[in-house]
């Protein structure tokens, strides 16, 4: 026995698969399935009136540029060379902000 047959086994003898070839009957007889998606109403987003909305302020940054800040925050959720990207950037992310 050789060092290949060792490691991968004796080759085993080839076997002969036969293909069966559909009828035309049995192509034809069959009807292709339509499946029906359920349709989606999308309620429609209505804004509270109520304060518990965050604001965020756009104001000025003591190193430099601007910052986008919740209301009440220690901390600025992002800085922006100026006070136009900083609303632009309210806008884009569905904030609401007041500028300072």
């Amino acid at each position: 026995m050789s060092f290949w047959s060792k490691l991968f086994g004796k080759k085993k003898p080839e076997q002969k698969v036969e293909e069966v070839k559909p009828t035309v009957e049995a192509v034809v007889a069959e009807e292709p399935v339509v499946v029906e998606e359920p349709v989606v109403v999308e309620e429609p987003v209505v804004a509270e009136e109520s304060g518990d909305e965050d604001v965020y302020l756009v104001k000025k940054h003591t190193q430099e540029g601007w910052q986008v800040i919740k209301k009440g925050g220690k901390r600025a959720t992002r800085r922006v060379p100026t006070q136009a990207a900083g609303v632009e950037y309210c806008k884009v992310n569905g904030l609401k902000c007041d500028v300072l």
